[in-house]
């Protein structure tokens, strides 16, 4: 008698998203597999995804979401390292281009889910949070010069455009970077015009 495929699995979240992560990188991008594919990747039965997911968007908005909280780790850990404001959101603009560089694959999801769909995402909290965090850094800085950009939030608004921008062509690979150090260097210097800007520094 054949023997199918197991039902369950000690960790089959972790499993399945794991199992996906690895697909989009086989693949180059979220388009080109079903849930079918993900379980048997993950070594379970086609139906247990299930369990977990609603459907394939579900997944990708979870994997977005598990993105947008190692991403507010990493950041946290990023603004650790000092106590000048300014200083912290520099390290933070940083942390935020090398996870895209170390995890382009979960950062191209996190930035492709439809967080506002009819069907709610389980990424948006988690997006939601990271913004506030930004928004709450960038305010702190406010108190070293006038926000010539308006507000907390429409300055975080053009921290975040400018150093997504980067990151996204970094993992593109456009602009020409020859290295990890060039589009590091590169954040560097966008984020310290960006403080001039601003009147920050």
């Amino acid at each position: 008698m054949k023997v199918g495929k197991p039902y369950h699995h000690q960790n089959l979240r972790g499993a399945l998203l794991a199992a996906a992560l690895d697909l989009i990188r086989q693949k180059g991008g979220s388009n080109g597999f079903t849930l079918r594919e993900v379980a048997r990747r993950a070594g379970v039965s086609h139906t247990a995804p299930y369990r977990h997911f609603r459907d394939k968007d579900d997944l990708l908005g979870a994997i977005a979401g598990e993105g947008f909280l190692r991403l507010a780790a990493l950041l946290r850990a990023a603004v650790a390292k000092d106590w000048y404001p300014v200083r912290r959101l520099r390290n933070a603009a940083l942390a935020y281009v090398e996870f895209a560089l170390d995890q382009p694959d979960q950062y191209r999801v996190m930035f492709s889910v439809d967080l506002d769909g009819e069907l709610p995402c389980s990424a948006k909290p988690a997006a939601q949070a990271f913004f506030e965090a930004v928004v709450a850094l960038v305010g702190a800085c406010s108190q070293f010069g006038p926000m010539r950009a308006g507000d907390s939030l429409s300055a975080a608004r053009i921290v975040c455009a400018q150093v997504h921008g980067i990151a996204e062509l970094a993992v593109r690979g456009r602009f020409g970077f020859k290295s990890r150090k060039e589009c590091v260097q590169l954040a560097t210097i966008a984020i310290e015009a960006l403080e001039v800007g601003t009147g920050w520094s």
